[in-house]
């Protein structure tokens, strides 16, 4: 999709296993399309069959303006993008998902999920939804509200303005800044929160919670491991 007018370029690299039998064949029936559409570019790149069992890699290296846009979604693979000042839908059916910073003057947001992979994304101007299978979440800021969840790996942030919904499997979940209130649950990890202005609901099924500069009423539950405080200023209920 575009915000303004602009010039898309795209290469397509194909790769086979040769001792695969019609190797050639096999590349050639990859089709690649792009066209123009009213809200910006469409590039698509399939088989003509529905079950594809063979050996086939492919490479799509797209550059496009800075104030672009982007939806894009694979069946499997990784997704890599760099700065990027619109908003973003990254979803893989298993691979890693990586965002430089999204969003521009005004708030965009992204959408990164995958259904085996690792998120990883610098800043996000705008709502941040990311959610994984099994692999770890990583942000370093985002102006907006946050829902990032993974089935079992860690949960890592800077900063959140929003409101933010943390969720693990059984990983750790770490939160530096929160501007608003912040729900945290794992399965089993350890739940780190440095500074938060809003209220703190934490859940873990066994390990230690720790929350360093809290203004807002707290609400922790682990199931068996230790919970640190070191300063609060609001109503606290720990168990």
């Amino acid at each position: 999709h575009v915000k303004e007018s602009g010039q898309v370029s795209y290469s397509v690299r194909m790769e086979t296993d040769s001792r695969q039998p019609d190797a050639r064949a096999l590349i050639q029936q990859f089709v690649v399309t792009a066209r123009s559409t009213p809200t910006g570019v469409s590039l698509t790149g399939q088989v003509p069959w529905r079950d594809f069992r063979g050996r086939l890699w492919v490479e799509f290296d797209v550059n496009v303006p800075h104030n672009y846009e982007l939806d894009i979604n694979t069946s499997a693979g990784n997704i890599q993008a760099e700065d990027i000042e619109g908003r973003v839908s990254f979803v893989t059916g298993g691979g890693n998902v990586s965002a430089g910073r999204v969003g521009g003057p005004s708030a965009a947001g992204a959408r990164l999920e995958t259904a085996g992979g690792h998120i990883n994304v610098q800043d996000v101007n705008g709502e941040l939804r990311a959610v994984t299978a099994g692999g770890h979440i990583t942000a370093n800021s985002v102006q907006g509200e946050a829902t990032m969840r993974t089935g079992g790996g860690h949960v890592r942030v800077g900063t959140i303005a929003g409101a933010a919904r943390l969720d693990t499997g059984g990983g750790n979940i770490s939160v530096q800044r929160a501007m608003a209130e912040v729900s945290a649950i794992t399965g089993g990890g350890q739940v780190d929160i440095g500074e938060a202005a809003g209220p703190i609901r934490a859940r873990t099924g066994g390990g230690v919670i720790r929350v360093l500069r809290v203004t807002g009423p707290t609400d922790l539950n682990t199931g068996g491991g230790s919970i640190f405080f070191t300063q609060v200023q609001g109503a606290v209920r720990a168990s």
